[in-house]
């Protein structure tokens, strides 16, 4: 029995090993492929197809990276709201994708992903207020409202709604940083997620409602996908309870 069980045990670790490696790898390339249909899909008629598919792949594979990670009993709580979070982001991957008809619904879908983030932050450790780390994501709000404000047109209401969820997220990310039962790793790798995705959406809000930003797409979505790899790094450095 004791023969059987550490065969089943040497298994299970290299099944683990190559799930991950593999969804590293399938990440990776569909991000390639993504970028790349990006580039060409204006000249090639497989392009827009491989856009669709693509695009969710890079989360979902580091959602798949999370469930093998090995997590600290005392996180259980802290990874599944990140893969909750997870989840969410790839249904606003699908929504953008058709910004035309489903761009609200793909913004609620990433709003509900960073409610989940803020949730996740809160599953742990009791988090100290810090109100001098709110200081720069507070000017981050006035700032894109002064100057997005008069251009949102009907969309004024959802964007500050959602500009006011970002910036208290990496508020609160902020505040993680150097407390008690959290290792330090950890909440800095935290907060460096959540401020890619505060460049990442703040990008995406000047090239969509004021100016065209030259290379958009590739600051988009190279710090949105290093954003959530790095929310999902974060998770294993977890030591506090949950």
């Amino acid at each position: 029995v004791y023969w059987f069980w550490s065969k089943m045990g040497r298994s299970a670790v290299k099944l683990a090993d190559i799930v991950k490696w593999s969804s590293i790898i399938a990440g990776f390339a569909a991000a390639w492929v993504y970028f790349m249909a990006h580039v060409w899909k204006k000249n090639v008629w497989w392009a827009r197809p491989a856009e669709i598919i693509t695009k969710p792949i890079p989360v979902l594979s580091s959602m798949v990276l999370l469930a093998y990670r090995d997590v600290a009993p005392h996180g259980v709580w802290y990874s599944r709201w990140v893969i909750i979070g997870q989840a969410f982001s790839v249904l606003g991957d699908i929504g953008l994708l058709f910004p035309d008809d489903t761009f609200l619904e793909g913004v609620i879908c990433f709003l509900n992903g960073h409610i989940a983030y803020l949730l996740a932050f809160r599953s742990g450790a009791k988090v100290p207020w810090k109100p001098l780390r709110a200081l720069p994501f507070l000017a981050h709000f006035i700032w894109i409202m002064n100057l997005l404000w008069p251009h949102f047109g009907d969309f004024r209401y959802p964007a500050m709604i959602y500009t006011f969820v970002v910036d208290l997220l990496a508020w609160r990310a902020a505040a993680r940083v150097g407390i008690p039962n959290e290792r330090f790793v950890s909440t800095f790798v935290g907060i460096v997620g959540v401020a890619l995705f505060v460049v990442s959406d703040t990008t995406l809000a000047i090239n969509k409602w004021l100016v065209e930003i030259e290379g958009d797409f590739s600051i988009i979505m190279v710090s949105y996908w290093l954003a959530q790899l790095f929310i999902v790094i974060s998770v294993s450095k977890r030591v506090d309870n949950a």
